[in-house]
């Protein structure tokens, strides 16, 4: 075996431990450190993934986070075309945070919140496994962060 054989292996190797075991511990949202909820996994501190839900955030400048609405926006619509989208604040959450919601049939596909919060430029994204009728049918953990002043 080469050395760059061997360098390979232990790099699948490593991204299988990854993806089996996952981040322990916490989750990081701007100042807060959040537990990661039953049956869920991290595999860094910025993301969670559970059966039914895929939630995501990044930090960025106001510039970068206008990039990244509208780089996550655009992925959303090409992967369905019949989406309607619809730029709300929601109420119950943080006012800080404006959310684009992406509908089929009337209801909740996909959304992405973003916002400065905590003096941090954030974008939060959230992909349902199944489509929901409203946001009040978040996920407790996906309201928890959405609502975090």
């Amino acid at each position: 075996m080469t050395a760059r054989s061997i360098l390979t292996i232990a790099g699948l190797a490593a991204m299988l431990l990854l993806t089996l075991f996952g981040y322990r511990g916490k989750v990081k949202y701007t100042d807060y450190k959040l537990s990661i909820p039953v049956n869920c996994k991290a595999t860094t501190e910025s993301n969670v993934s559970c059966g039914d839900y895929r939630l995501h955030w990044y930090y960025a400048d106001k510039n970068t986070q206008e990039a990244l609405v509208q780089h996550f926006t655009n992925r959303i619509l090409f992967q369905n075309k019949d989406l309607l989208r619809d730029t709300v604040v929601l109420e119950d959450f943080n006012p800080a945070l404006t959310t684009i919601l992406f509908r089929q049939h009337a209801k909740v596909s996909n959304s992405i919140s973003y916002g400065l919060v905590q003096g941090k430029h954030v974008v939060i994204v959230f992909e349902p496994a199944r489509s929901m009728h409203q946001e009040q049918l978040f996920p407790q953990f996906v309201k928890r962060i959405l609502s975090l002043p």
